[in-house]
């Protein structure tokens, strides 16, 4: 949800609200099938993962204000694999190799050692 109130003075408030979220890891043999999970339901009768909710005021010489800025997070359990996070990588980055390039990383980083 986003919802943003302009005021007659210029003023403005903005909410973002998101709901409750949850990955599921579907390799096969996976040590964990949950990745991303809120830690425990919500005491209140709505489950919000994510809450910002921000007051501006007119802008001062050009500067925006920000009266109030809140930010609502509840706690994550999260469960990573090796496996997991090499399958995401592929999926966002096609065509990028991981494991080259962290291996690349190392090998300059030996480079400026010895060489300095």
């Amino acid at each position: 949800l986003f919802l943003q109130v302009n005021k007659s003075d210029d003023t403005a408030e903005h909410l973002l609200e998101l709901g409750w979220v949850t990955m599921n890891n579907l390799l096969p043999n996976a040590v964990y099938k949950v990745v991303l999970r809120p830690q425990s339901a919500c005491q209140s009768g709505r489950q919000l993962a994510l809450r910002i909710f921000s007051k501006v005021r007119p802008p001062v010489g050009g500067i925006s204000i920000k009266e109030h800025f809140e930010v609502n997070v509840v706690p994550l359990t999260i469960q990573l694999t090796h496996q997991f996070f090499q399958r995401m990588m592929g999926f966002f980055f096609p065509g990028r190799n991981v494991e080259e390039e962290e291996v690349g990383d190392e090998e300059d980083k030996s480079k400026l050692v010895t060489t300095g």
